[in-house]
């Protein structure tokens, strides 16, 4: 077979894969046929190709995606790197609000930073990439922790010492729950100078194609910025975390969120 024919033979093959991906119910050979304006011996071939491969099955006539595309699926998904998925996130919500934007994980009883961004306009924070800051007290912290499972949380909270960082810092086991309980219903956390005196930020956490939360962002600035505008930013902020969940290929959530704490 010479080139030009493998490469018609391909494209045609990927156009039945993407026809059959299109109809959830499954399509007949003579469907396909219509669609791709070709004989219907030749769409058997194409078939049997995808059939023997796994990218497609066939249950009494009606062909439908196969496990070989899920399988190749999540072995993209895994390899994406969330820091990298999210950076032009970062960069595009920093700039609109003129504020520090920082991306974090879980590490324990602590969130590591992984990223940050900021502006000509930004404050200087103490926060930088690979520095650590406690979960308790943070927004990242407790926007990761209230989607977190409940078993995760108490292994997490019970390494945690809490002290007082501020007149603001939660230090109570069993307010910080209550506070969770909050983020969960908002989807979002606001941190009132938890963590340091003058500062506030609005959290929100990232997803993964599993619907864990793998981190979470946030926006960092005085207080008499951030706290006037918790509505409008909190939309941002929001909304760029969604952004970046369905970018590492979280499926859509119907009737919102819902927390594991």
């Amino acid at each position: 077979m010479e080139r030009g024919s493998r490469s018609l033979g391909f494209e045609k093959g990927q156009e039945t894969l993407e026809l059959i991906a299109a109809r959830t119910e499954g399509v007949t050979a003579l469907e396909l046929g219509d669609s791709l304006c070709s004989h219907r011996s030749t769409v058997y071939r194409y078939l049997n190709v995808l059939v023997s491969k796994g990218y497609v099955g066939n249950k009494n006539g009606s062909y439908t995606l196969g496990p070989k595309v899920l399988e190749l699926a999540s072995l993209y998904l895994e390899r994406l790197d969330v820091r990298e998925v999210a950076h032009p996130f970062l960069i595009e919500l920093a700039e609109k609000l003129q504020v520090t934007v920082h991306l974090a994980q879980l590490a324990g009883p602590e969130i590591l930073y992984i990223d940050k961004v900021k502006t000509h306009r930004s404050l200087s924070l103490y926060s930088c990439v690979v520095r650590k800051a406690p979960v308790y007290c943070t927004g990242l912290g407790k926007a990761l922790l209230a989607f977190t499972y409940s078993e995760r949380v108490q292994i997490t909270l019970n390494q945690v010492s809490f002290k007082a960082y501020t007149r603001n810092t939660i230090t109570e086991r069993k307010k910080l729950l209550e506070e969770l309980c909050a983020v969960i219903k908002k989807g979002y956390t606001v941190d009132r100078e938890g963590h340091e005196e003058g500062i506030s930020c609005i959290a929100a956490p990232i997803f993964d194609f599993c619907n864990e939360p793998i981190a979470a962002i946030s926006i960092t600035d005085l207080s008499r910025k951030i706290l006037p505008n918790e509505t409008l930013y909190s939309k941002e902020v929001l909304r760029v975390a969604e952004a970046i969940s369905n970018s590492l290929g979280r499926a859509s959530q119907e009737g919102g969120d819902k927390g594991k704490t």
